[in-house]
């Protein structure tokens, strides 16, 4: 039985509470996730439970909150990375990240970013994870923007339309991130 860590902004506070913490895969899964946070913010308590558990795989998907008008694509890259190799060393066998993806930036957390400009910092950091990591950074290919997405243009749906095929944002998000628990 594996140990996975799931580690995020809202995104994975907001998977957990979508899955009801049940991931559905076997082993014990722990969400460390957190509305906000940046790769800079990663609070202390959730790299001393990465510490104790020694998960089998972590999933980190951060740095959509660190894109601002004044960011720098290589240093939130740089940033990620050094999280990446950090998690590493305190003792967890994979670690993966999942690609920033697209979104309509917050205008009450970050005036003036427009979608046009988070995207090309973006794919930036995107690119530059995608160098050094390889087959290691997630790729959410199915989530579309905006029919994926809430009303705030921001977080994944997790209602689907009347149609019986289609899946919610949030429930591709979810098999993506799973899909990997199964793979390793």
């Amino acid at each position: 039985m594996a140990n996975i860590v799931l580690l995020g902004s809202s995104y994975i506070s907001r998977l957990e509470r979508y899955t009801g913490g049940m991931f559905k895969v076997p082993g014990f899964v722990r969400f460390l996730g957190k509305g906000g946070m940046r790769t800079d913010t990663v609070p202390d308590c959730f790299m001393q439970c990465i510490a104790e558990i020694k998960p089998d795989i972590v999933i980190i998907h951060l740095g959509g909150n660190d894109i601002t008008c004044e960011s720098n694509a290589t240093d939130i890259a740089r940033s990620l990375l050094k999280l990446h190799d950090t998690i590493l060393e305190i003792g967890a066998k994979e670690v993966f990240v999942g690609e920033i993806i697209t979104r309509e930036p917050s205008q009450r957390h970050c005036p003036g970013l427009t979608k046009a400009l988070f995207d090309v910092q973006r794919r930036k950091i995107n690119t530059t994870i995608k160098k050094k990591l390889g087959k290691k950074l997630l790729r959410f290919k199915d989530i579309t923007f905006p029919k994926d997405y809430d009303e705030d243009l921001v977080h994944l749906s997790s209602t689907s339309t009347k149609s019986v095929s289609r899946r919610s944002g949030m429930d591709k998000y979810f098999f993506t991130l799973r899909r990997v628990c199964f793979s390793v």
